[in-house]
Order: C-alpha cells, then sequence, then structure tokens
C-alpha cells in the first residue's frame, strides 16, 4: 500500500526530549513555513500492471500531496528552558500533478520503456517503472513511487492477477471478486474474462477497463465454502486460457463459530480481544480490544481499547479514540477471518495535541483464537 506519514524532529540533545514532553504547554513563537512535495503516487489498483508486447503506450497519472514544514521555538518549563523542534504536517489531500515534474525511469528498457509516464511494452518480462520528484520533500530526499510492469506476449494464455484475500469468511451470499487481466486484442476482439462459481452453476461475463481491471460481484451462492473461479480466454484461440480461484465461505451468523478470546501483534506489539455473538441484531461483536502503539517521541502507549463489529462481508471494522494526557488517540482497523480461528488486516493510529503536529502509526496486525 501507498501512504504517506507525518512526523516531528526534535532539534535539541537527547535529555531534551523528555523536558520537552513534560512541559504542560506549547508555545510556538518565531515560525516559518515552507511547502514541499512529500509525497508521489503513480494511480494504479495494485503494485503491478499487464501490459500485451508490442500494444500501444499507456499514459499513467501522478498524484502528489504537498508538506508545510514550520519551524518553531517552544518554550518549555522544564530543566531546559527553549528547545527548538521542526514540524512536518503532511497535506491529506492529493493534488494530480504533471508527468513532466518527475523524472521517470524503466530498470529494463528492452521489456518496456517510459518517456514522461507513457509506458511503451515491447517483449516478454519486468520491468520496474520509477517516478522520482525533481524537487526535494526538505528533508534533502526526492519522493517517488515505482510500479512493476509485467509485459506478456499477445500470444500466450493472458495473464491474470487476482486481488487478497485468497480465501474468507462471510455472512452473505454475495461475494466481489477483483483483480486484473491481461487485455489482448486480436481478430477484433478482446480477452474474454468468465466468473465462475460451478457448485452454484453460477457463470457470467465479467467487465474490466481498459487496463484489464475489474470488479465483478456474484450473487447466490449457497451457504458452505465455495471455490470461484476466474478464466480468461485469448480472443483467437480459446485453448490459450488461464484460470485463478479464490475461496469463500459462506456461513449464516448462527454458525459462524468465530466467538472466543482472540491474541497476536501489531506491528510487533501485543493485541488482543474477543469476538461475540449478538442475537439481537444479529452481528458478532469485537469487544474488549487492546492494542499497544509504538509513536515516534510519545514512545509506546500500552492497552489502548478498542471495539468494532464483523460486517456481512466478513470484514472486521474496528476503531478507538482514547484520551492520553493531553493528546487524542484515534485509531482505525479492518481485517478479513481466511479462517475460523485466525485473523489479519491493516490499522492506521493518530495522535494529536494543540500545538503539536499530528503523529501518525501504521501497519498490519495477525490474531489467532
Amino acid at each position: 500500500m501507498k501512504k504517506t506519514q507525518s512526523r516531528i524532529v526534535l532539534i535539541a540533545a537527547s535529555f531534551a526530549a523528555a523536558t520537552f514532553l513534560a512541559c504542560d504547554q506549547t508555545n510556538p513563537e518565531d515560525e516559518t513555513s515552507a511547502n514541499y512535495l512529500s509525497a508521489i503516487e503513480i494511480v494504479a489498483p495494485r503494485d503491478t500492471m499487464i501490459f500485451t508486447a508490442g500494444a500501444p503506450t499507456t499514459e499513467l497519472t501522478l498524484f502528489g500531496s504537498f508538506v508545510s514544514i514550520t519551524t518553531s521555538v517552544v518554550s518549555n518549563t522544564g530543566a531546559l528552558q527553549r528547545a527548538e523542534f521542526v514540524v512536518e504536517n503532511y497535506d491529506t489531500s492529493f493534488t494530480t500533478i504533471r508527468n513532466e515534474d518527475a523524472a521517470w525511469s524503466s530498470s529494463n528498457a528492452s521489456v518496456a520503456t517510459v518517456v514522461a509516464g507513457r509506458v511503451t511494452p515491447f517483449s516478454p518480462g519486468e520491468a520496474i517503472i520509477l517516478a522520482r520528484a525533481k524537487t526535494d520533500d526538505g528533508a534533502g530526499k526526492n519522493a517517488s513511487d515505482s510500479i512493476v510492469a509485467l509485459v506478456e506476449s499477445p500470444n500466450s494464455a493472458p495473464t491474470v492477477i487476482l486481488d487478497d484475500p485468497p480465501s474468507r469468511i462471510i455472512f452473505e451470499n454475495r461475494a466481489i471478486i477483483s483483480g486484473a487481466a491481461q487485455v489482448i486484442h486480436a481478430g477484433g476482439a478482446n480477452t474474454r474474462l468468465r466468473i465462475e462459481a460451478p457448485d452454484d452453476g453460477y457463470v457470467a461475463l465479467a467487465n474490466y477497463d481498459g487496463d484489464g481491471n475489474f470488479a465483478h460481484t456474484l450473487v447466490g451462492l449457497a451457504e458452505g465454502v465455495r471455490k470461484i473461479r476466474v478464466v480468461a480466454e485469448h480472443p483467437s484461440n480459446p485453448d490459450l486460457k488461464t484460470t485463478k480461484s479464490v475461496e469463500v465461505d459462506y456461513r449464516t451468523y448462527e454458525n459462524g463459530a468465530l466467538e472466543g478470546e482472540y491474541r497476536g501483534e501489531a506491528a510487533g506489539l501485543p493485541l488482543s480481544f474477543s469476538v461475540r455473538f449478538d442475537s439481537r441484531f444479529p452481528i458478532f461483536m469485537v469487544e474488549e480490544g487492546d492494542i499497544d502503539v509504538a509513536f515516534q517521541v510519545l514512545g509506546v502507549l500500552e492497552t489502548i481499547p478498542f471495539e468494532g463489529y464483523v460486517d456481512d462481508d466478513g470484514t472486521l471494522r474496528m476503531s478507538s479514540t482514547y484520551q492520553y494526557g493531553d493528546f487524542t488517540v484515534t485509531g482505525e482497523f479492518d481485517g478479513y477471518f481466511p479462517d475460523e480461528t485466525t485473523c489479519l488486516g491493516d490499522f492506521v493510529f493518530k495522535s494529536s495535541r494543540t500545538g503539536w503536529p499530528t503523529l501518525r502509526v501504521e501497519g498490519s496486525w495477525n490474531a489467532a483464537r
């Protein structure tokens, strides 16, 4: 995943940090600020894009975010009376930037070249397409992003990439299958993409965009484990085809079998919660959640509480709001159950306080019953 972060840099001796944290108020003065291009992102649904050798040029799009760096002298009532720190506040709104504002390169020009964001695929293979900002981010670095250009032959079975997860428990009789397929043009036709659920007698053609990206909603599933197949056929030779599959385990809430105590870790620190079925709604509730989170400067905040629920599509949705002194800590989780005893996902926590930058921590988590 491509995300930006916030950070604070203290320009002082190491003992000054503890004194700075102990102060009751911060009164910035003599502030100076400047805007820098802090992050760029190649707009793509995933980190790998499929191209067909000899196909026309594809133009990529760049988004960028800008950081406002404010340098403040902070008054402190502790042993160190004045400490200087640099705050980097990231603008979370992205803006399209010109491809010409980045330097583009390809790791393998024999496979694919790139000029001002325009990718031309030549021969089968892989090439890393890199975009690097021409201006620095205020910290002496140039923001960059990259994708993998997977170039395939127009005379072979179309390549298919399926999005995660490969298996999951759901509580509704519908599932969204998404990914990307190689787009081959031949004989006036394009790649034929089918979604099949043999156990349910389901077969349907899937639509995709010009880059082969698709998201197909399959409905009418029967209860139980179902293998869903994605079949991509060559437009002029149906014998050339690629089949990929995912599994969904469709259950009713009454036989969900998710209840229990879960323990695991989030970015290497402890995490625990319980799952309980609430027949009034019905829904699986996430309760008594505790997580340890390591913030820059603040250190590790222990046993931050959180709670949530399991959505109909099997997605764990959890959140937290916690007061730590003058700091307000908020967190968001998502995740899924690949089976009835394990779950995993991603999290983002933020800590804010008047006069301070927003501190951000993100990572992945996993837990088992």
